[in-house]
């Protein structure tokens, strides 16, 4: 192998991974951005290919402090009851790890020439973006988030992250590269800084603030230690200022994103402490979190099948996931990474930082790109300090040639099943909607053959064994959603799902057990509330089918349920109660049925004014009908009847 091959390699392959993983989507697949974990994996072999091809390989002591994580992770994850949700959070933490270690060890690319690659790999990310401000009609399938742009990123929120990356390095390229000149400079974190308000991301900007607090700093420090720049700098009271104006920014929007982390951040310190030594297992947090959510999050949530996957906070979720040991390890790890400042670094530095600081109010780096980038930032900021190594030796290095592809191939083998599996369920839930049942359960059985661990598709399938065939289906239904629950034991609507198969089936008792799991997930489900509700009204108990119905038509626009409660007070003579109830349902819709009921209500007080002003509204209504109600038609006869014998 003649000496400077594997280098040579390392330059085209780190910019194949830095470009392919932010660029890379597939809109057939139900999650389109996933294909950017098969090309992070693909990016990771070449560039491992590369590195291997070095004639001597040194690895940095130091470095290796990296596989604490994956160590613990496996701790984690022995103990886990959701090991099947750890697998791919284990294959990434295996490819990032060693990603870190290439970058770390390297030498066939400069900082310099790394600081190039990174801004030619974004400049097709950032031109599609600008795309969707000015030509939004062209990229109307990437568009998911109304005006917000998120490029090729999925989210809004992740291009946010990704632009957050790219100013330091902007800003240090007319020092690095003699072409590059001021003004482009300036030009460059225009455009950026103007696709940043684009993404509508609060979260970035106020990590904005704090890169850019540390970039000033560094810049400013002739020292080459975290803790000096801490003693001579005022370190604290620049990040408390850029504090400040980051609350200022989240007070001047909408401040509902706050209140709902928040509330998340409460939920996770809970999870954390049940879990306090070696948490719920990496990648957990989504199956586990439901029990902990506080019920203010579905009060708040629009959407109540709405899924909790992460806590919008990389700390919080580490110590949900691995434990309060795990979330020290990965502390330790920052630590080594972050304590010795060099000022040439200090793109990078900052960079990283950013990275680091959007994801305390955000989800990122748990995806392609962004785990991709703090992989190669963090690697470079240990890249050159001095320090002890390991030559790796022939046998080492042989071994590694050998099971390192070998992993990364089964994980990509892997990754293309769960894109398969995606693709299947995008399929199945086009055809559900058109109501093509049964290529939709086709599609949905085809996406678990290719990942039994498809949640959705489990779901989704069982909904559509129901809705095809109530009455045929419902135990094939209910066989299924138990499979989904052995998965997530409380994966959104399911349990509100089982409740009414089981209530269909006739199987009241567990289907009042079904209900009352899923009020203690999401109290406020209205569907779950009035349905428990009718089925205490039906068994007599009206005391509890009350409770239940205040509870549903509780700050509700839906006059039925004002309807229902207003039967139910009537049934238990709570006759001015009842009274109040109709009339809130008359005053959200006038509807032929409020006007019967209220005007009956006041037949039975003999208030024969009243009950003849709501019953002819109710009469006048019905009359547009081509089939007349006869209860209303009676009752008509019954007030003229009783005017009759009053004149009398």
């Amino acid at each position: 192998m003649p000496q400077g091959a594997g280098e040579r390699f390392m330059r085209p392959a780190l910019f194949f991974m830095l470009l392919s993983v932010p660029l890379a989507i597939w809109q057939d697949s139900y999650n389109f951005t996933y294909i950017k974990e098969i090309m992070l994996s693909t990016g990771f072999l070449l560039l491992f290919i590369a590195f291997i091809r070095s004639k001597e390989i040194q690895i940095s002591t130091e470095s290796m402090h990296i596989f604490i994580i994956p160590a613990w992770m496996m701790l984690s994850f022995s103990f886990s009851s959701y090991r099947g949700a750890a697998i791919p959070v284990m294959c990434a933490a295996f490819m990032l790890s060693l990603i870190f270690i290439i970058m770390a060890n390297q030498n066939a690319v400069s900082k310099e020439r790394l600081s190039l690659l990174i801004l030619l790999s974004a400049l097709p990310v950032a031109a599609i973006g600008l795309g969707q401000v000015f030509l939004p009609g062209m990229f109307s399938g990437l568009l998911a988030f109304n005006r917000r742009i998120p490029s090729t990123l999925g989210n809004p929120n992740f291009f946010a992250a990704y632009l957050i990356v790219l100013i330091p390095f902007i800003l240090t390229a007319p020092g690095k590269f003699t072409r590059v000149k001021p003004a482009y400079a300036v030009v460059a974190v225009v455009l950026v800084l103007f696709l940043l308000y684009k993404t509508g991301s609060k979260g970035a900007f106020a990590a904005l603030a704090c890169e850019m607090a540390v970039f000033a700093v560094i810049t400013r420090s002739k020292h080459a230690d975290m803790r000096d720049i801490i003693r001579n700098n005022a370190f604290p009271v620049i990040i408390a200022a850029a504090a400040v104006i980051a609350g200022v920014i989240m007070l001047l929007h909408n401040i509902d994103p706050l209140k709902f982390r928040v509330n998340v951040w409460a939920g996770t310190i809970k999870l954390i402490a049940a879990n306090p030594v070696l948490g719920s297992g990496p990648g957990s947090f989504s199956f586990i979190f439901p029990a902990f959510r506080p019920g203010e999050i579905m009060k708040q949530s629009y959407m109540h099948s709405y899924e909790v996957s992460y806590p919008e906070n990389f700390l919080l979720q580490a110590a949900a996931e691995y434990g309060i040991s795990g979330l020290a390890a990965i502390v330790f790890v920052l630590f080594t990474i972050l304590r010795g400042v060099e000022p040439e670094k200090k793109d990078f530095y900052a960079a990283f930082c950013g990275l680091l600081a959007v994801n305390l109010v955000g989800v990122d780096i748990n995806f392609g790109t962004s785990a991709m980038l703090s992989a190669v930032l963090a690697g470079t900021l240990l890249n050159g300090r001095k320090g002890g190594s390991i030559v790796m030796s022939p046998l080492w290095k042989k071994a590694m040639i050998i099971t390192v592809p070998v992993i990364s191939v089964l994980i990509m083998v892997l990754q293309f099943k769960v894109q398969l599996s995606d693709i299947y369920l995008k399929r199945a839930i086009a055809m559900s909607e058109a109501k093509q049942w049964q290529a939709s359960i086709e599609n949905y059985k085809k996406a678990l053959i290719y990942n039994a661990g498809n949640v959705p598709a489990g779901y989704f399938l069982a909904s559509a064994y129901y809705d095809s065939d109530p009455e045929t289906n419902a135990p094939a239904a209910i066989a299924k959603l138990e499979e989904v629950e052995r998965l997530a034991p409380d994966y959104v609507l399911l349990h509100y799902k089982k409740a009414v198969i089981l209530n269909s089936m006739g199987r009241q008792t567990e289907a009042i057990a079904e209900y009352g799991k899923m009020l203690k997930i999401d109290p406020y489900l209205k569907p779950a509330l009035a349905e428990l509700a009718y089925i205490y009204y039906k068994n007599g108990d009206l005391a509890l089918a009350g409770e239940y119905m205040e509870r549903a038509a509780e700050k509700s626009n839906d006059p039925a349920l004002y309807n229902n409660l207003g039967n139910i007070y009537f049934m238990q003579k709570r006759v001015d109660e009842a009274v109040a109830a109709y009339k809130k349902a008359i005053e959200i819709k006038p509807d032929k049925d409020y006007y019967y009921n209220l005007g009956c209500v006041y037949f039975t007080l003999n208030d024969i004014i009243n009950a003849k002003t709501n019953i002819y509204k109710a009469a006048e209504i019905d009359s547009k009908n081509r089939v007349k109600e006869a209860k209303i038609e009676n009752m008509v006869r019954l007030i003229k009847q009783y005017e009759r014998v009053t004149r009398r």
